[in-house]
């Protein structure tokens, strides 16, 4: 398997292959650790004080091949685009759409812009990986481009583009099982991550899904549970909701609701507890300086929302319990009564 590293030097290389517009060098940000309670948090190497973002760039590409289930991006000489995922290894291990039989490639005339990326059709990648990599590009295509998108996408996913004034009409869906040739690709790549996110993209971001909400001058304090999905889901919840409600926190299950009704909810937040899953995503929307408390499993504390609570200027804290594996193979996790108290009270200090 012949892997590229990058597109952009990929075309430099053959001019006649497309064109290249460069706009955002790559930079350090640097940004405040938090200080926690809880000593597994605390040790962990998840919350950096600072992050190199990489460079940010539009490239239009020449007949490139978008193929298999993760839209891999295979470049007119074959090889494979490895930033149409997140690195050569999980490149490698997309084993779906790897092998080409010319014979069955469809060619697509027309110019495109692929939605695609791994996890794109889960809530959490599609808002950060997906439409934040949408910041200072969308005003930059073709009026004629027309979005490539996995033929699974739900509803809040179509939402969030109509929100960003893509229409359906524009939508274009990509099944994965016949490779297709593209006349014209435009491609940028995803600067944005679990390690750190662009500040100016959560609040470009946050303007134009917050466009169609009406304000409203009543402040929320929200507990996310994550009851009905399959792992990272508090077991002793019965024991915590007499703590939680003692502070004022009304519960919200966001898997049982829209994206409008979401988005409305946290867009009134002065204060969000859950544990890691993705409708703390949400926090995008959130007012800055919404203070975050995030239950993690012991050994398995994961920096995402961390890095999201940075860009959007929110003040973050976390804790953890210990966790046992469910019949889905992921972790459940206990949070101790007294800690948790203890830890909404300085979150709201």
């Amino acid at each position: 398997m012949v892997i590229t590293r990058s597109i952009k030097e990929w075309i430099l290389a053959r001019p006649r292959a497309g064109s290249v517009y460069e706009f955002l060098p790559p930079m350090r940000l640097y940004r405040t650790a938090p200080e926690f309670l809880d000593a597994h948090c605390a040790d962990s190497s998840c919350f950096p004080d600072s992050f190199l973002l990489p460079e940010k760039y539009l490239a239009r590409l020449r007949h490139p091949i978008i193929t298999g289930y993760d839209g891999l991006l295979v470049l007119p000489d074959g090889s494979f685009a490895r930033e149409s995922v997140w690195g050569s290894k999980q490149l490698r291990a997309r084993t779906d759409g790897r092998y080409l039989d010319p014979a069955t490639v469809v060619f697509q005339t027309g110019r495109f812009y692929s939605l695609f990326f791994i996890f794109c059709r889960e809530f959490y990648h599609w808002f950060t990986d997906v439409l934040l990599r949408l910041h200072e590009i969308l005003e930059r295509l073709p009026e004629d481009v027309r979005f490539l998108v996995p033929a699974t996408l739900g509803a809040a996913q179509r939402e969030g583009l109509k929100r960003l004034g893509i229409a359906d009409e524009r939508l274009l869906q990509f099944d994965g099982r016949v490779p297709w040739r593209l006349e014209e690709l435009w491609f940028t790549p995803n600067i944005n991550g679990k390690v750190g996110i662009n500040p100016p993209a959560v609040a470009w971001l946050r303007e134009r899904i917050l466009s169609a909400v009406k304000p409203d001058g009543i402040r929320l304090r929200l507990y996310v549970s994550r009851t009905g999905t399959k792992g990272r889901r508090v077991l002793n919840e019965k024991a915590l909701r007499p703590v939680w409600e003692s502070f004022g926190f009304q519960t919200v299950v966001g898997h049982r609701l829209s994206l409008g009704e979401q988005v409305e909810m946290f867009s009134r937040a002065e204060a969000v507890v859950g544990a890691h899953g993705g409708a703390l995503t949400n926090l995008l929307y959130s007012p800055p300086g919404t203070r975050v408390l995030e239950l993690h499993v012991q050994n398995d504390v994961r920096e995402h929302f961390y890095s999201l609570s940075a860009a959007a200027a929110h003040s973050y804290q976390a804790i953890s319990g210990p966790g046992q594996i469910n019949l889905w193979k992921q972790s459940d996790f206990t949070i101790d009564p007294g800690v948790f108290e203890r830890a909404l009270a300085r979150l709201l200090a």
